[in-house]
């Protein structure tokens, strides 16, 4: 028996969990990883330890869900979604059998008119066909369902309503993660937002109860808070530059890349990926500046490095200490990244490119006035040149935005958050 079980598709997300489970292992509570990555990558192994957290991918309980949560028998099951059609059948599972759930939140979500937006970009890289080719993925998911309804009860088998949001899956997947229809197998007994206004978007769009919706601050920025407080963090910061390879002295750019080319999102593809970034670092160096960029890590660094091989003043890098490298550099250029938070945490100006194809609309930080818009090439070198006075414009707006997207500014997320897990234990 496991008190404390996280369910999630693959180990790509474990660093999520992992926090949890050391401050959990602290309380003497023990936890496990059950995940299905054998369904993206039949090699995966069946069982595994990752930095002492306990993994077990779906084979090991036979394949089945429902063997997996009775054979574990948590009081505690933790999910990193809300909205997709398994977290409907584990959920109804976790009831059946009066398991607590708890819904975590693991990246910014859209807001406002955004979240149109990210329903359409979604409908687009997922076409007809597409969406049509994952019926047989749909239809072991179904099945699932339809064995966890019927030994919940026969009444809840029969009752149509409940496979609605399979329909909805088929005809708009971009609104059944983002404003679904509502249906009690979608909500968890908890769900920990990051910010007041995420706890408003669960309420008002994904129709969670008010009373089960609870703050508990961003975990991933609890490292640039405590950062803020670091007396050495800026020499580190600048070290840390020198490390990637920009001379001493010069100042830098970093570009968060977003894994839009990698997930075919708005129409992206390799080759508009490498045209943005030759866009990007052509204007940086124009003011006389290096470029980073920082590749998501579902994202290949491969196709940049080939284009830009050679050149000095542009530096392709997997891994980084990120709130250093934000605060060691004059800037950060981005779209809708969770990372793009760090720069306003610690006070770097942001600057949105709106001339990328297909994220035009995408305007989530310029709408809330924390993010400096530059709509061309050009324009982007004349706010580095002038950047002191194009980010005054912006810092009246900065503790709005950190009030309503950010909440917690104390660096305790992580605290918070297994506090609220372990309510459902002691």
């Amino acid at each position: 028996m496991t008190q404390v079980v996280f369910f999630d598709y693959w180990t790509e997300g474990i660093h999520c969990f992992l926090p949890i489970a050391k401050r959990l292992r602290g309380e003497g509570i023990d936890s496990k990883l059950i995940h299905l990555g054998s369904w993206r990558d039949p090699q995966i192994a069946i069982e595994e330890t990752i930095e002492g957290l306990p993994c077990s991918d779906i084979r090991y309980y036979g394949g089945s869900i429902q063997n997996a949560i009775e054979r574990e028998s948590p009081k505690v099951l933790l999910t990193l979604n809300t909205t997709l059609p398994m977290d409907r059948v584990v959920n109804r599972i976790c009831r059946t059998m009066g398991v607590k759930t708890v819904y975590l939140m693991h990246g910014i979500l859209p807001v406002g008119h955004n979240i149109e937006e990210a329903a359409r970009q979604m409908d687009m890289s997922l076409p007809l066909a597409r969406r049509l080719g994952k019926l047989p993925k749909y239809a072991r998911i179904i099945s699932l369902y339809m064995k966890a309804l019927l030994k919940d009860s026969f009444y809840e088998f029969a009752d149509l309503s409940n496979y609605l949001h399979f329909l909805q899956g088929l005809l708009s997947p971009g609104h059944v993660l983002y404003r679904p229809w509502p249906h009690k197998d979608i909500y968890s007994d908890k769900a920990l937002s990051y910010a007041e206004v995420y706890r408003e978007l669960l309420i008002n769009e994904i129709g969670y109860p008010p009373e089960r919706v609870v703050v508990v601050g961003n975990p991933n920025l609890d490292a640039a808070f405590e950062l803020l407080r670091d007396n050495s963090a800026y020499s580190q910061s600048y070290s840390l530059l020198q490390q990637i390879g920009v001379p001493q002295g010069r100042l830098a750019v970093v570009y968060m890349e977003e894994a839009w080319a990698a997930l075919g999102l708005a129409g992206w593809t390799e080759a508009t990926l490498v045209e943005e970034v030759r866009q990007i670092a052509s204007a940086v160096q124009c003011a006389g500046m290096d470029l980073i960029v920082k590749m998501h890590p579902n994202s290949s660094p491969d196709p940049l490095r080939r284009s830009f091989s050679g050149e000095r003043h542009v530096h392709i890098i997997s891994e980084a200490n990120l709130p250093r490298l934000v605060l060691g550099c004059v800037a950060t250029l981005g779209h809708v990244s969770t990372t793009l938070m760090l720069p306003v945490v610690l006070q770097r100006p942001l600057i949105v490119p709106l001339w990328s194809p297909g994220l035009g609309r995408f305007d989530y930080f310029v709408t809330q006035g924390v993010g400096i818009p530059v709509s061309t090439p050009e324009n982007l070198t004349r706010v580095l040149m002038q950047l002191e006075k194009e980010y005054a414009k912006h810092l009246n707006l900065r503790e709005v935005f950190i009030k309503r997207f950010i909440t917690h500014t104390d660096g305790q997320s992580w605290e918070r958050i297994t506090r609220e897990i372990m309510e459902f234990i002691c």
